[in-house]
């Protein structure tokens, strides 16, 4: 599949805002109709093509900020519309109370509901497990700052080969889909149920099997407490990106082209 140009957008919404000490410029990257899938790797392949053309370093929004603007700022009514959108890092995590082995293999049929969004459509997606990891068990594994060049593509498989550094572990990681309080690293859901708060989030997750996808903030509802773990299937969904001061020139002043992949 090649990478073609679907649209331009004249000057996307983008704002500035402070979160943890430091300034983040967001902006989003384009909106997409109802329906349309967004397999995995689709949201890398637009993220390096619009770096390639424009010469700059955007990424998908991180985890921490993408709750700072769900949750904080007034940015989540004003220009997102309740659309889910992913964040810049990739879960992994076990069937319920099965341990880690040596890798773990999900495939899109391992989705009983057969709808993964995030996932990779007929590709089986092979994740290493870091030695210091197998045999545990409830635990999930975010791993951060991915780009195109971590995944290997090979016919039906798609090898993905993280930093080590970039691994994160998120221990007590729930086995079902319920008000958990956020990891303050990753922003996951875990430890113990507890009841809906400002605090609190939503956690989605496959409750029946494995899993390795995109993290995915989720409006469904209004409600920007949702953290879909699990491919939710949303009425639609965009990119949300995260830019240095550089980079806002060009997103902000040039005609942005938004990417799909060609059929």
């Amino acid at each position: 599949m090649s990478v073609a140009v679907a649209q331009e957008l004249q000057r996307p919404p983008v704002t500035s805002l402070s979160h943890r000490n430091a300034r983040a410029i967001i902006g989003i990257l384009k909106r997409y109709p109802p329906m349309q899938r967004l397999p995995l790797l689709d949201a890398f392949d637009s993220i390096h093509a619009l770096n390639e053309k424009l010469k700059t370093g955007i990424t998908l929004v991180s985890a921490t900020v993408a709750d700072h603007i769900l949750n904080s700022t007034p940015w989540f009514d004003a220009f997102l519309g309740h659309s889910p959108f992913p964040v810049d890092a990739i879960i992994c995590y076990e069937k319920p109370g099965c341990r880690f082995q040596a890798e773990v293999v999900f495939t899109y049929e391992s989705d009983p509901r057969k709808q993964c969004l995030f996932a990779a459509p007929d590709k089986r997606l092979i994740l290493p497990v870091p030695d210091e990891y197998r045999g545990e068990r409830n635990i999930a594994l975010v791993i951060t700052g991915l780009a195109r060049a971590n995944f290997t593509e090979v016919k039906h498989e798609i090898l993905i080969e993280p930093n080590p550094q970039s691994i994160l572990a998120v221990e007590d990681f729930p086995s079902v889909s319920d008000w958990y309080l956020p990891e303050e690293k990753t922003t996951v859901p875990h430890g113990r149920k507890t009841e809906r708060s400002s605090r609190s989030r939503y956690l989605w997750r496959l409750e029946d099997s494995n899993y390795i996808g995109l993290i995915v903030r989720n409006g469904m509802g209004g409600h920007p407490q949702y953290f879909d773990t699990g491919c939710l299937e949303p009425e639609r969904y965009m990119l949300v990106v995260e830019m240095s001061n550089n980079d806002f020139v060009n997103f902000a002043t040039m005609k942005v082209p938004a990417y799909t992949l060609d059929k």
